[in-house]
């Protein structure tokens, strides 16, 4: 691969195909600062971890929330992280 294709794949992962040729060319600082917003924002499709607390008929309940690049799941715990099934607080 020549740097000419190496440069030219960089700006198209950056902001999509034949932008390096578009009429109002890209800089090569656009570029970067691009792709380092893309790494930056990464961390958006790693695992996740969210836990909401919750009362419900009086009682402490807490709602986490797992995400994965392939699932989701919930779990539900009331305030002693004892499980609790979905269907018991519907």
């Amino acid at each position: 691969m020549t740097d000419k294709d190496f440069i030219k794949k960089v700006f198209e992962i950056a902001f999509g195909e034949d932008s390096m040729e578009c009429e109002i060319p890209y800089l090569r600082e656009e570029v970067l600062e691009k792709l380092m917003e893309f790494s930056e924002n990464a961390w958006l499709w790693e695992d996740l971890e969210h836990t909401y607390l919750l009362t419900v008929n009086g009682e402490k309940i807490k709602l986490c929330l797992y995400q994965d690049k392939d699932e989701i799941s919930l779990e539900v715990e009331d305030d002693e992280d004892r499980d609790i099934d979905l269907e018991q607080i519907t």
